[in-house]
Formats: C-alpha cells, sequence, structure tokens
C-alpha cells in the first residue's frame, strides 16, 4: 500500500497488536484499493479472535472496493448517509442546493457502495463532528468548501462502533457477530431503497436507540450450541473437477452432499419466538462446494450454517457436507470441507423472557461463571464448571474494553474451577475501584460477569 496519511503496515501491526492484547471492538476510518495478503491474514486472524472491526467504505461515490472494508464479511463495512436522508452523494446535494446534476466543477464525492456494504451511518458532508469549519459552525452549509470538518465514510464507521461499544458495555458478553447481526436487523429503512437489503444503504441506517431495545428490558440474550446432530439427507450432484485435494487423484469427482441437521434446546423456554441466528466462528460446514476443487480452497472458505427452525423452546440449524465419489464409483473417498462428524452448530437466541440471566447448555460447559464478592475489594474469586475437558481463557477486563490480566489461558479438566484474582494488573500494579468484567471462553461458550472493585 502506497502512504497517504500512514502505511499500510501501520495498520496491519496495529490491529494485530490489539488482537493480541485482547481488543474487542477496532474502527478502520481508513482504507486502499490496493488488495494485501497480509492485511487479509491479520483481519483473518482478527476476526476468529472475537474482534469486531468497522471500516470505511471509502468516498469515491461509486461501485468501489476499498480495503479493509472489502474483507466483508469478517470486517463490518459501513457507508455514509447525509441530511438528505440518503445514501452521500455530491450529484444528489448539489441537485437539491442548485436544481443541476452535478458540483459546479467538482469534486464528485460520496459513499462507496456495493455487495459488501452491511448498513450505513452518519457521514455525509453536512454531518459535522468535530472541529468547527470556516463559517465557526459546527454545521456546514457549503458542501464544496475544503474546509468541511470531520465527514465522509471515515465519520460514519466510528458512529457505528461507537454503537456497538454501547451494546456491549450493556451485556459484554455479546460476539462479534452478534453485534453485527443487532446493528444489520435494528436499522431504519432509507427512502427509496430496498428494505431488506440493497447495495448503496445495505440493511439501511443505523438506529442505537432500537438495537439496545433488542437486548434489555425484558430481553433475554442467550448463547448455546446443537446438542444432537444427526445426517439427515444424502443427494449425488453433477461432477466436479478436483485439482488438488489431500490423498486423490486429480480427475471428476461426483459430490454427495450430506444435509447435517442439529438441534438444541434452549436453557428455558422464550415468552415468544425469539430472534436466532448462527455464529459461524464456532460452527463448522459449508454452503457449497469449490468447483474446481483445490487444498487452496479451505485457506479463503468461510464456515455456514443456517437456522431452519426455531421456536420458544429450541432451534434448528442445517450445513452441508460433500462426499467425493470417483465417476463409475459408488463409495465416498474424500471429503469437503472435512468429514461430517466436525459438525458444529453453534447460536445466538434473543427475545422476550421472563427468566433472565439463563447460561445455555452448550457442549463443554456447566454452571455460569461468577464473581464474589461484589462488590469487593481485597481479592475477586471467579468460579465456574466445566463438564468436560476444554481449552479456556479467563480474563479480565476494564470498563472500557481493555485486557487488563489474563488468569488463565490452557486445556483444564471438567468439573468445579475457582481462580482468586488479586485485583492487579498483568504488569503488578494494583487497579483502581472501578467497573470490570470478567471474560471466560470455553470451547464455544462466551460467557461474560460484571463486578465492581471498591478501595
Amino acid at each position: 500500500m502506497k502512504p497517504a496519511l500512514g502505511w499500510g503496515s501501520w495498520f496491519v501491526d496495529g490491529l494485530d497488536w490489539a488482537r493480541v492484547q485482547g481488543y474487542r471492538l477496532i474502527n478502520a476510518s481508513l482504507g486502499s484499493p490496493s488488495w494485501d495478503p497480509t492485511t487479509e491474514t491479520v483481519v483473518r486472524n482478527a476476526y476468529k479472535a472475537g474482534m469486531a472491526i468497522f471500516a470505511a467504505m471509502g468516498n469515491n461515490n461509486g461501485p468501489f472496493v476499498d480495503y479493509p472494508a472489502g474483507f466483508a464479511p469478517r470486517v463490518i463495512a459501513v457507508g455514509a448517509m447525509m441530511h438528505l436522508q440518503d445514501r452521500w452523494d455530491d450529484y444528489r446535494i448539489n441537485w437539491q442546493l442548485y436544481g443541476v446534476s452535478g458540483p459546479p466543477g467538482g469534486p464528485y464525492y460520496g459513499s462507496n457502495y456495493g455487495p459488501h456494504i452491511r448498513f450505513v451511518a452518519p457521514g455525509g458532508r453536512f454531518i459535522e463532528t468535530s472541529r468547527r469549519v470556516a463559517t465557526g459552525s459546527y454545521w456546514n452549509t457549503d458542501p464544496y468548501t475544503q474546509n468541511w470538518g470531520f465527514s465522509g465514510t471515515s465519520a460514519a464507521a466510528p458512529a457505528a462502533a461507537g454503537t456497538a461499544a454501547l451494546l456491549e458495555s450493556w451485556n459484554a458478553t455479546l460476539t462479534n457477530e452478534d453485534l453485527a447481526e443487532i446493528l444489520s436487523r435494528k436499522t431504519d429503512p432509507v427512502p427509496g431503497h430496498v428494505e431488506e437489503w440493497d447495495e448503496e444503504v445495505g440493511y439501511g441506517s443505523i438506529n442505537a436507540e432500537r438495537a439496545l431495545a433488542m437486548i434489555s428490558g425484558q430481553n433475554r440474550v442467550e448463547h448455546g450450541e446443537a446438542t444432537t446432530i444427526v445426517d439427515a439427507a444424502q443427494e449425488n450432484l453433477a461432477p466436479i473437477y478436483v485439482q488438488d485435494w489431500p490423498g486423490l487423484t486429480p480427475g471428476d469427482y461426483v459430490p454427495r452432499r450430506h444435509t447435517l441437521r442439529g438441534t438444541a434446546t434452549f436453557a428455558a423456554p422464550f415468552d415468544a419466538p425469539p430472534t436466532v441466528w448462527p455464529r459461524q466462528i464456532a460452527s463448522y460446514g459449508t454452503d457449497f462446494i469449490p468447483n474446481p476443487l483445490s487444498e487452496a480452497d479451505l485457506w479463503n472458505w468461510t464456515p455456514a450454517v443456517w437456522v431452519s427452525a426455531s421456536t420458544q423452546t429450541g432451534v434448528t440449524l442445517e450445513t452441508y457436507f460433500y462426499g467425493l465419489i470417483p465417476e463409475g464409483g459408488t463409495a465416498e473417498v474424500g471429503w469437503w470441507p472435512a468429514t461430517p462428524d466436525q459438525a458444529r452448530f453453534a447460536f445466538t437466541a434473543v427475545g422476550p423472557s421472563s427468566v433472565v440471566g439463563v447460561a445455555g447448555p452448550g457442549a463443554g460447559t456447566g454452571v455460569a461463571l461468577s464473581a464474589t464478592p461484589n462488590p469487593g475489594g481485597g481479592k475477586t474469586a471467579l468460579r465456574f464448571a466445566l463438564r468436560e475437558r476444554s481449552e479456556i481463557r479467563l480474563a479480565i477486563y476494564d470498563v472500557s474494553g481493555r485486557l487488563v490480566r489474563t488468569l488463565e489461558a490452557r486445556m483444564v479438566s471438567a468439573g468445579p474451577h475457582s481462580y482468586d484474582w488479586d485485583l492487579r494488573s498483568r504488569d503488578g500494579v494494583p487497579v483502581s475501584s472501578g467497573l470490570y468484567f470478567a471474560r471466560l471462553q470455553a470451547g464455544s461458550r462466551d460467557e461474560t460477569v460484571r463486578f465492581t472493585v471498591l478501595k
């Protein structure tokens, strides 16, 4: 990447550092039209680690791809809307002001759009969010002066990231996929655009109030995993060419599509059918098979499972696995993306519930994480139980989401566990009074408890 206000390597180094430190929200008000494999790898690693990355779509007013926004869906790509309640577009602004179709003398700026856009947020030229402009006001009446304030998609992205931070401050168990789903499902429609999804405005304009209402009040957020998985159906498809796959000779193979179905019962019934979505990072399955098929396809492949049915008491999810049969044969000699016994289904359910705070029964974990005493001033005991041996990570975060200390990160045995935190940071410095969060990751489960330190 060439330098503008900085080098692309700065972003790569900074994002990877943030991942190691345990940061969960990142805003990227930057972009380059150049795809870079190192950047994609770092973004992929951050996404898998649970980081929500909000990126500006770019300001070239066309169907252009800037990176890192182009790495969607691992990145949440945010476009800009303007005071006219539409996608930011200088042509439309000029028509409103001057009655002509294009800016007198340019420039021809506007929010980029395309299949990778998630939603839009305030950020058109008339949205002033930082310094005062030449007129001495935060509201610039001339959209073509060079003195306009912090605007464009670089202003829209942090508006969305800030809304996500608001949601996390309310419920620290939300994952990066949860944040993207909630913000997308609770947008406002943009007049003149398709309500479901539109390549100019995505799912619509973010609405912080509606998003927060979805997870607050009497609504319950439950994370869980399918406990029963069956191979429900098989179907032979048209032959594909296998170019490079472990253990297979290159040639034509018939893919046999296996429909894997996972079911789960909620920890407690919801008062009405909840909204349910799959969490792909903790799931395993696919919705397609490449043709030709190469081992390199695994590098750019993202798991895909989907909800096929849900009720007040449970959910059913599905995915595909593909067996590979040599032409003229009957037996499967290979699999894409793996053997069906690797299928996993993780989900989030959100809905009205008179039983609030119930943790899902997901495989590998037991009782919910607890912190005692709360509030406390000497040490805090963090307790939980595992149904089976699991890889865990137990960490402490402050109210701004910064990692304070990692208490454990290893494989531990089944049964009850207790860890005492001495109220010191990883550098051994005593922490100050305030609100803190303990986060336990065990298998596909991710639980957080908030507690107060008083000194």
